[in-house]
This record gives C-alpha cells, sequence and structure tokens, in this order.
C-alpha cells in the first residue's frame, strides 16, 4: 500500500544520500535489537532510515567472505543456520571513515566489514518489514503432473539410487564403434563411467598432445556437440590455478561440496563430462549424489513444498563476464515432479532487495536444511546414498546435471580433469537417433 511504498522511497533515497557521504557516528544508531537479537537495527533520522536487517544476511554478504576473483561463497554451511544463536552477531558498530558497518560475531574474533551504501541498497525490503508476512513476488506454484502420455519415461523414479549404487562402466571404443550402452546407463541412471579414455593435456602446445585432445573430443562428441560457455569453447581443464587466477573453486584443491554445475545460467547445461588426465597423489575422489535422494531426505520436511516454489538467485562473474539467473531447488515437468534439480551454495547470488525479515530468515532456514540433508547423505546414516569414484587417469565420468550432483574431496599434488559441457537438447537427439523409440527420452 502507500505506507508500504512510502518506506521504499525513503531507503532509496537513504541509499543514495550514504552513497554520497558518510555519516557522523551520532547520527547513525546500530545496535542489536533486545527483542529480535539475531537482527541488528539502524536509526539515522538524517538521512532518513529506521529498521532491522538479519545478522546472518550481514555476515554472507560481507566482500570478506566472498573469494576475491571468482565471487563466490566462502562461509560453511554451519554458519548460516538462522536459529542457532552461535551464528547471531554479539556486536556491531558504524566506522564513519570508511562508512561500513563492523559487526562481530559469536563463533570468531574477527569482525567483519559491509558498507553501508550496500546495505541501504540490497537489504531495502528487510528494512521495510512492518510485519511477519513474506512476500510473493519471487515463488511459483508448484508442476502438477499432466494426465498419462503415451511416452515411456525411462527416467529413474524420483527416490534416486538404491544404497549401494554403483555406475556402469563401458569402455571408450565402444562409444566410439556407436555402441549404445553408454547412452542407456546415462538415461537409467543419470551417471556412467567410460573407461580407456586418451588422455592429453589441453594447455600444451605438442601436436601429440594435440591429437590426443582431438581424440578425447571425438569421443566426447558421441554424447552430444559440446557446448560453449566462458570457460571456454569447447573443452576445459580442471588444473588449479594461481590464486589470482581462479575464477571458481573447481580450480582449487579444496574440496567441493555437492552440487549442480552453472545454476546462474538460465538453461544449465544437461550433462557434464569429466575425463581424468592426472591423479592426485592424495584425496580427490569425486561423489555423486542422485537429486532424487536428496528430494526423498526431504519428504517430511515442513518447507519441502518451498524448494518447489521459491526461486534462488545464482551469479558467476569475473573480467568482462556476468552470469545471473534464478530458479527453485527442484522442478517438476509434464512427466513427474523431479525434472531439474539447481543448487549451488557457493554460487548464491545477493538476495532480492525486496525479501522482508521472514524472507530472508525461511530462506536461510531452507539453504541450511537442503545443504546439511546432503552433507547427512554424503557423511552420516545414509552415506550409502553417496556414489564414490576414485578416477583413474582414463577414466570419465558422464553426468546428468539436470537429475544429479557432483561434489570432490580435497586434495595434496596435482590433479586434472578434462571436460565438456552438452545441452540436454543436445544428448536426447543424440538418444532418439541411436536409440529404438520405445527408449526415447521424454522431452521436458
Amino acid at each position: 500500500g502507500r505506507a508500504h511504498t512510502a518506506r521504499a522511497l525513503s531507503v532509496c533515497r537513504a541509499y543514495h544520500a550514504a552513497r554520497r557521504l558518510s555519516i557522523a557516528p551520532n547520527q547513525l544508531s546500530v545496535a542489536i535489537d533486545t527483542n529480535r537479537p539475531e537482527c541488528i537495527r539502524l536509526t539515522a533520522p538524517c538521512i532518513p532510515i529506521d529498521g532491522y536487517v538479519h545478522s546472518i544476511w550481514l555476515r554472507d554478504h560481507a566482500p570478506c567472505n566472498a573469494n576475491a576473483t571468482s565471487g563466490q561463497r566462502e562461509l560453511s554451511i554451519q554458519q548460516l543456520n538462522p536459529t542457532d544463536e552461535r551464528n547471531w552477531a554479539r556486536a556491531v558498530d558504524y566506522n564513519d571513515v570508511s562508512n561500513e558497518l563492523i559487526v562481530s560475531y559469536q563463533d570468531t574474533d574477527v569482525p567483519v566489514a559491509i558498507p553501508l551504501p550496500y546495505v541501504l541498497q540490497h537489504a531495502c525490503g528487510q528494512l521495510n518489514s512492518t510485519d511477519s508476512t513474506p512476500t510473493t513476488a519471487f515463488t511459483q506454484p508448484p508442476i502438477q503432473p499432466s494426465p498419462p502420455v503415451p511416452a515411456v519415461d525411462v527416467r529413474p523414479s524420483s527416490a534416486g539410487w538404491v544404497p549401494g549404487f554403483q555406475p556402469e562402466f563401458v569402455s571408450a571404443e565402444a562409444v566410439l564403434s556407436g555402441n549404445t550402452a553408454a547412452l542407456e546407463a546415462l538415461l537409467r541412471d543419470d551417471l556412467v563411467i567410460i573407461t580407456d579414455m586418451p588422455c592429453a593435456d589441453l594447455r600444451s602446445d605438442d601436436q601429440e598432445e594435440r591429437d590426443l585432445c582431438n581424440a578425447m573430443a571425438a569421443i566426447m562428441a558421441k554424447f552430444g556437440q559440446p557446448r560453449r560457455t566462458f570457460y571456454s569453447d569447447t573443452l576445459w581443464d580442471t588444473a588449479p590455478k594461481a590464486a589470482g587466477d581462479v575464477n571458481d573453486t573447481a580450480y582449487t584443491n579444496l574440496a567441493l561440496p555437492l552440487h549442480t554445475d552453472c545454476t546462474y545460467m538460465r538453461d544449465p547445461p544437461g550433462l557434464q563430462l569429466f575425463n581424468c588426465v592426472a591423479r592426485s597423489s592424495q584425496g580427490g575422489a569425486s561423489t555423486f549424489l542422485h537429486a532424487g535422494n536428496a528430494l526423498r531426505a526431504l519428504q517430511e520436511h515442513p518447507d519441502l513444498a518451498a524448494f518447489q516454489t521459491t526461486i534462488r538467485p545464482y551469479q558467476a562473474r569475473e573480467l568482462g563476464v556476468q552470469y545471473k539467473a534464478s530458479g527453485p531447488v527442484f522442478q517438476g515437468d509434464q512427466y513427474g515432479p523431479l525434472a531439474m534439480m539447481r543448487f549451488n551454495e557457493t554460487d548464491r547470488d545477493v538476495l532480492y532487495s525486496n525479501y522482508s525479515l521472514l524472507d530472508v530468515e525461511q530462506y536461510y532456514q531452507q539453504v541450511y536444511t537442503l545443504a546439511f540433508s546432503t552433507l547427512d547423505l554424503q557423511h552420516g546414516a545414509c552415506k550409502d546414498a553417496v556414489c564414490r569414484v576414485e578416477l583413474e587417469v582414463g577414466q570419465m565420468a558422464v553426468v546428468n546435471n539436470h537429475r544429479t550432483m557432483h561434489g570432490r574431496d580435497a586434495f595434496e599434488g596435482h590433479r586434472n580433469l578434462v571436460g565438456c559441457y552438452v545441452d540436454m537438447d543436445e544428448f536426447h537427439s543424440v538418444c532418439r537417433v541411436a536409440l529404438p523409440e520405445d527408449q526415447w527420452p521424454n522431452a521436458p
């Protein structure tokens, strides 16, 4: 209504005012609210502003908690649980010289600094919050299956993999010869391993290495034409880069949590191919989890519907590149409730600026719940749901990026995978040409 519009305009004016000049400390009051200790209250009549910001939002959006070159989030997911008081702020101050809020948290002695203009620009929905009503601007109704259709659904059920699942292994020679075993396994299991692959250094100028790279590409192309991305026109590798050149945490030796790739694209690649050309001396196992197992782990959760309806923002940026896209974690289609999963906790974008305090708290609760569920599936009582593969040199994993998360253990030494992306339309086309009609994949 008019009152909300007036408050929004007030925050907008405050943002532009804060960009122009710092505010004297005696003109800005910042304090942990006694009635809402998870929130920090900002009051500055001179701007004017008077509202709340969630302390976990401040921590998550602080520049020091993002990778300096890729912008990816580096906080552990345990630090984002909004119901854990240890994650709330214990002290807050304003630095009028740097025009920043300085926030200290209960689980660390190192404070975080976040520019005040950034807060006023991106947290205006929280600052405008006058009640506990969530916004509905970024939700969509869950997909309802249509009446039965004659097409045969060859995708695995939404229940995911059985405990102890291991992927099928198919030789590269069989793939090149037109044998369809790899295509059938990928349609059935959303994961297949190709053996006896040629291996080469993608960055070498040696002609023999170039020939081996072409041989790799020819086998990969049997799953569909490689997709051009900002990583490469065709093939890319994951050899660790110098710290200043890192544009994705894949180019480090750090552990990667289970995730799907390219969440920041409106149409994420359908397949991801990883050919191991150098194995680390210690660690580096690849981990895979079917989206169906993650969905099943959340079946009893009261917020299950939110994972299928709430739109979540993602981003990727580097020099000359900035991708942004959004979508629900689980997306269904007319054939079932699980056509695609979109989740990568490190690629989360700035939350929508019109999110209310309740929206923010629910968002972090859901992110924490999903990430913790995958951690529990990976390391807890249900760890048999996770498929762990120690890729040997010359073994290539082919993964359905829409329905299978992947990750890796931390490693020591040199480890390198050469791979590419393939659009789902490309893969489905290959399958329809190679397989009898009763095995064709359904079009989403």
